[in-house]
């Protein structure tokens, strides 16, 4: 069976990088993930809808425990008068654009858990940086004189290097490190 090119490369490099990508999307966004993009109801809008209304349902049982344990009936009335304030802005200019403006048009007495439900939309973070943080921990690392380094000892100075701000005592450490094994010189202070 004779294969053109460009089925050749579909099936060689296009097939599995797409399930690469589709593989490390669901590893990324678990369903935990995806429930808080459902938090974005809460966001002043114009136009409500019964889904809405469901969507609030859900999070309030989701989020029972931040939320003082507060019933669900309502979490979904304090949403319908939310519904109702923002319904009644006619322009769109009126509607807060930035997370923060919301959180602070946010009556705190009028509609406690909005608020928290705005709070918590307001910590989470937009995207993660670690493996960026990484490489560039440890190309300072690794220099041209270390290439020779066990992965033992790079991993160990990585570490060191990304958690350098934890207290480390330096008593602790020769204590180890004398017990370790043994060498044939004693290792004595």
């Amino acid at each position: 069976m004779i294969i053109n090119n460009l089925e050749y490369f579909r099936r060689a490099i296009y097939i599995p990088l797409l399930d690469s990508i589709i593989s490390d999307l669901k590893d990324r966004l678990s369903p935990d993930v995806l429930n808080l993009f459902q938090l974005s109801v809460f966001m002043p809008k114009s136009e409500y809808s019964n889904e809405d209304i469901e969507t609030v349902k859900q999070l309030a049982t989701d989020y029972t425990l931040l939320l003082d344990n507060t019933p669900v009936s309502v979490i979904v009335n304090e949403y319908r008068l939310w519904m109702v304030k923002w319904q009644a802005c006619q322009r769109s200019q009126d509607i807060p654009q930035s997370i923060s403006d919301r959180i602070l048009n946010c009556d705190i007495d009028m509609y406690p858990n909005t608020r928290k439900f705005l709070c918590i939309m307001a910590t989470v973070p937009v995207s993660v940086a670690t493996a960026e943080r990484s490489f560039s921990t440890l190309r300072r690392i690794k220099s041209l004189l270390r290439t020779s380094m066990v992965e033992d000892r790079l991993t160990g100075l990585a570490l060191l290097h990304v958690h350098k701000n934890v207290a480390i005592d330096v008593n602790d450490v020769i204590t180890r490190f004398g017990r370790r094994r043994k060498r044939k010189i004693d290792f004595v202070i």
